[in-house]
């Protein structure tokens, strides 16, 4: 698993497994607002978990995730 360095571009970082850590970091990987990300966490369960107080998710997981919500 990669952990995405500071300044990197999401969409660039390598390997096909990334740990995004904080809302706003998830929601530039989907290209949503980190409120919208919230509400999705709340409402439709975005894949997500913590590490103490911070929100992470896995970019494999969130690719899973959109691919089965756009087919149903």
């Amino acid at each position: 698993m990669k952990i995405e360095p500071r300044g990197e571009s999401l969409r660039m970082a390598t390997g096909k497994n990334c740990l995004l850590q904080g809302d706003k970091r998830i929601a530039r990987y989907l290209d949503i607002s980190p409120r919208r990300v919230k509400y999705l966490r709340r409402t439709y369960g975005l894949p997500v978990f913590q590490i103490g107080r911070t929100v992470c998710a896995l970019t494999e997981r969130l690719d899973a995730w959109k691919e089965e919500r756009a087919s149903a």
